[in-house]
């Protein structure tokens, strides 16, 4: 695509610069990915069951993030027709960087991040919509274990369900 070839001469001083950075680059492949994501485009097939929309460019992002100094720690890939739940413990000293997107089926995509304490689930942030990809950031003072809830909020109109991606990098 030769979306990578373009020249970025910033100073990065943290993760939340970082993460923006890589985010405004997956920004750019993914506003090209939705138009190619269209219910007969090659990426599918022809049930438009294929994951191949949503994971098209994941070795330019991965390539992006890693040349930042940035590490992946967790991805994620699944259908969602209403709310799934993934859990992760995040630690004390790292500030986290959680992206969800949705393939051509959504039109909105949502995220809450719950922290336990102890032993109940206190909601601690929303993640932001811009682009139609989701971003929330977090640096937890101690380590513990949070809960992601990723929303279908509305669907493209014919769709009930779609493919999402989650990322998890920290710096």
């Amino acid at each position: 695509m030769g979306l990578f070839y373009i020249k970025i001469n910033v100073k990065l001083n943290n993760m939340k610069n970082k993460a923006l950075l890589i985010l405004s680059i997956i920004l750019i492949v993914f506003t090209q990915l939705l138009f190619a994501q269209a219910p007969d485009a090659p990426l599918d097939n022809e049930s438009g069951t294929s994951m191949k929309p949503i994971i098209n460019e994941l070795d330019e992002i991965v390539d992006a993030m890693e040349a930042e100094g940035v590490e992946i720690v967790r991805m994620e890939f699944d259908i969602l027709m209403t709310t799934k739940q993934s859990r992760r413990v995040l630690h004390s000293g790292y500030m986290y960087g959680i992206m969800i997107y949705g393939d051509y089926r959504f039109k909105e995509i949502g995220l809450i991040i719950y922290k336990d304490v102890d032993g109940e689930w206190i909601k601690v942030k929303e993640g932001e919509l811009e682009e139609g990809i989701v971003t929330a950031y977090i640096e937890p003072s101690s380590k513990g274990e949070y809960l992601l809830e990723i929303n279908a909020k509305e669907f493209v109109e014919g769709y009930n369900a779609g493919h999402y991606g989650l990322i998890i990098l920290h710096d």
